[in-house]
Order: structure tokens, then C-alpha cells, then sequence
């Protein structure tokens, strides 16, 4: 949890999903072309994000970030769910003032 930011009237939460997907044999860009990033989901973040954003404490300013990175999966389970409950677990063993833990699945209709 980083300090108060003086001089803003919002909650500074950064959430960031990568995935890295090395265990499992892919790799995430051409060698020939360093800068070129491996695909992201872009609903990751809201995903994460709005469950957990109202469960800080009201007037907050100090900067938290939540960094994801999913190395390997089974290709059955949601990597975007699986953030989710990580998220929580993180956040619930750190001592940042949080009113959680939240849970999340996907159901298949």
C-alpha cells in the first residue's frame, strides 16, 4: 500500500492482469519483436476492480495496487474468476483497511 496522495478526491486503485502463460507452453511474443505483449482480457479489470473497490474504507486516498499474473492453467477454470478470489486473498492478509473477502464463480447457463 503505497502513502496518501495529497490533492485528489478519489480512491487510487490500480488493478493489473497479466497473463503469462510460460508453464504451459505458450510464449507471448515473437522473438524477433520484444515490444509486442501478450494478449489480455480487457474485462479482467472491471471484473476485479468493481467488487472491490466499494469494500475500502470511505475517504481512503492512499495508492493500492493489485497485480495479477496467472503463470499456468488448467483451461477448464476462468483465469478472470480466479483473479477475482486471488485478489481477495491478497488483500484480506495484507493489513490494508478492507471490508471483505469476496467470492466469485461464473455459472454456465
Amino acid at each position: 500500500m503505497g502513502g496518501v496522495r495529497e490533492g485528489i478526491d478519489f480512491f487510487p486503485l490500480s488493478v493489473d492482469f497479466e497473463e503469462r502463460m510460460y508453464a504451459g507452453g505458450k510464449s507471448p511474443a515473437p522473438s524477433s519483436d520484444a515490444r509486442a505483449a501478450p494478449p489480455r482480457n480487457p474485462f479482467s479489470y472491471p471484473l476485479t476492480d468493481r467488487p472491490l473497490r466499494p469494500l475500502f474504507a470511505h475517504g481512503m486516498r492512499n495508492e493500492v495496487q493489485v497485480i495479477m499474473y496467472s503463470f499456468s492453467a488448467d483451461g477448464v477454470n476462468p483465469l478472470d474468476i480466479l483473479a477475482i478470489n486471488a485478489a481477495s486473498a491478497a488483500i484480506m492478509i495484507s493489513d490494508i483497511p478492507w471490508a471483505g473477502p469476496i467470492g466469485a464463480v461464473r455459472l454456465d447457463a
